[in-house]
């Protein structure tokens, strides 16, 4: 409870708490809106402290590296798959289609988050895929590079919507950090056989931090973590019909400004997506972790599931956990939310291999894609963002990083309690 107390104690007037009104604002489904006086749940380091590793939420250990990667001539790391509005993967003219981060293998691993570019990839049966190249054309992003979104598909329209970190500023140097949710979407071409899309909107910037309760992201902490305002990931509620953005932020004027993640939430205007509304987070760890990356909502038994991706180096000392998938359930989108397992922790990488994969998405067959990262002892910067050491230590780390996907591990999951069940090859299962 003391614990407990030290967090609340912190948050003070941040208002996380407090049941903050939002301004009323039409939204889709006529009188339908986003609740207005929801609490913000709280990670506590209670519940990290009640962390557990167990070989039914560990991740089968990767002997090596794959022979081959599943797109040759680049780093891929965080993907996932383009939806429906309804949260399953499209079929569009027969094909399931990848977006990842990519960069070209030729750099150093730790480099690749300062060129990441959007590629897609296609597969009519989710196995054997096929690289299409960039998804955006050349200079029609904003930012001087994009990190990690969310894409879904309409195929009344055949539109093609994006979701993405502009991340930078274009033709910026040295590189910033500043983040930004952007915006865009495009037709499907008029190409049999394939996936092409043309007839792109301009890029615009969609929300930025609201200062009531997101901190801004404009470089690094104390520890040296990247800010957080980033990781948009579309969900439509299926008890409304309302449409919201998730995202990785940070708590504005936390007294710790280091370990101060939260999970922060918008909803759409118009069933256009043409606008947004930002929302105060849904959850938040402060004094806790100061990254909740990645976060993914899906429903399944009349309850919702929010997943997160976090790092060991981004718990606040002395609190630890693994690199892994983190999670929390509730009967509502607004909570309040119960941590899975107790701890929220749902899969972690073997003690043996603990930097061995990341960036989690639970898919609604309960399978989880994830990218291979560096397999064997743990990584010897401690750090996803930087290469470390002189170039020796750097070309020794690259010859143990994967840059390509993982296989699926497939999650058992029943209320607040999540299991490995299996593993496939396949990052899609028809």
């Amino acid at each position: 409870m003391k614990h407990v107390t030290r967090i609340l104690g912190a948050l003070g007037a941040a208002a996380l708490l407090t049941g903050c009104t939002d301004d009323a604002t039409s939204t889709p489904g006529g009188d339908v809106r986003p609740p207005e006086n929801y609490e913000t749940t709280l990670w506590t380091a209670e519940q990290v402290e009640s962390i557990q590793l167990s070989s039914d939420k560990s991740f089968p250990v990767i002997d090596q590296l794959p022979d081959e990667k599943i797109m040759p001539g680049y780093w891929v790391w965080d993907t996932w798959p383009v939806l429906t509005r309804d949260n399953v993967p499209a079929r569009i003219n027969g094909h399931y289609v990848l977006v990842s981060l990519t960069a070209p293998d030729s750099v150093l691993p730790g480099k690749r988050h300062d060129i990441a570019r959007y590629r897609y990839m296609i597969s009519q049966n989710g196995a054997d895929w096929e690289d299409m190249g960039y998804l955006f054309n050349e200079g029609e992003a904003l930012g001087s590079r994009q990190w990690a979104g969310s894409t879904i598909y309409d195929a009344a329209t055949q539109r093609l919507t994006v979701f993405y970190t502009a991340t930078g500023s274009r033709g910026e140097e040295p590189l910033s950090y500043t983040q930004r949710i952007a915006q865009t979407s495009a037709r499907l071409a008029n190409a049999t056989g394939t996936v092409r899309f043309d007839s792109w909107e301009p890029h615009r910037i969609v929300l930025s931090p609201d200062l009531r309760w997101y901190a801004q992201s404009t470089g690094t902490d104390a520890a040296g973590i990247v800010f957080a305002f980033r990781d948009p990931s579309y969900f439509r509620d299926p008890a409304t019909g309302l449409s919201y953005l998730t995202f990785t932020g940070r708590i504005h004027d936390s007294p710790d400004q280091t370990y101060n993640g939260n999970i922060g939430i918008a909803v759409a205007t118009d069933d256009a997506l043409s606008n947004w509304r930002l929302l105060k987070p849904i959850i938040a760890a402060p004094g806790v972790n100061s990254e909740l990356e990645r976060p993914i909502v899906i429903t399944r038994n009349n309850r919702y599931y929010l997943i997160i991706s976090t790092h060991t180096f981004t718990f606040a000392p002395p609190l630890t956990g693994p690199e892994g998938m983190y999670g929390w359930t509730s009967t509502s989108l607004f909570g309040p939310w119960e941590p899975m397992n107790g701890s929220g922790l749902m899969l972690h990488n073997p003690a043996s291999a603990p930097d061995q994969t990341y960036s989690y998405q639970l898919l609604n067959d309960l399978s989880v894609l994830s990218f291979v990262n560096f397999i064997g002892a743990g990584d010897i910067c401690g750090s996803s963002y930087t290469d470390c050491g002189g170039d020796e230590e750097a070309a020794e780390r690259a010859k143990r990083f994967g840059g390509t996907l993982a296989r699926s591990v497939i999650m058992n999951i029943d209320g607040a309690t999540a299991r490995v069940a299996g593993i496939r090859d396949n990052p899609i299962a028809p």
